[in-house]
């Protein structure tokens, strides 16, 4: 179920939208721009479109603000495969802005994360179970029996 979340996921990517009149941004020196922190008033970005190259100058940098609560939350992972799916959902849904496939899809990816390491905290405590359990012994005529 995952991996079917996570292929439907990389199907609705923003990079596979470039097509569709989405723009990839670089500094002159061709580095990747992927949030205004690295932008000043002034610098010259490389919007590259899937028809050609648009040289711009920043008039204005707004930072977008976001909220913390200080604290992570442990969420199942039944939670993680539904807001996964909902979030697959929503960008299935052509309707969305870039910035906000963007957004969806940077959600999606860190839920796909946590669903992994989910998956992966249950088969280490799985595997590790037979391993890690207390035996105890006691004589029964004469012999040794191990109850696990």
């Amino acid at each position: 179920m995952m991996s079917l979340l996570a292929a439907r996921l990389d199907a609705k990517s923003p990079l596979k939208r470039f097509a569709g009149g989405y723009a990839y941004v670089t500094d002159e020196a061709g580095r990747m721009v992927d949030s205004v922190k690295s932008l000043q008033v002034n610098d010259v970005l490389m919007m590259t479109f899937s028809d050609g190259v648009v040289k711009s100058e920043v008039q204005e940098v707004v930072e977008e603000k976001k909220k913390h609560n200080g604290r992570k939350k442990e969420i199942s992972l039944e939670e993680i495969m539904d807001r996964l799916d909902d979030t697959v959902t929503q960008m299935e849904n052509d309707k969305m802005t870039l910035e906000e496939s963007y957004q969806a899809f940077s959600e999606g990816m860190k839920l796909v994360k946590m669903g992994n390491d989910a998956i992966d905290r249950v088969e280490k405590k799985n595997k590790g179970s037979d391993d890690g359990r207390r035996r105890r012994c006691r004589r029964i005529n004469g012999r040794k029996k191990y109850k696990i």
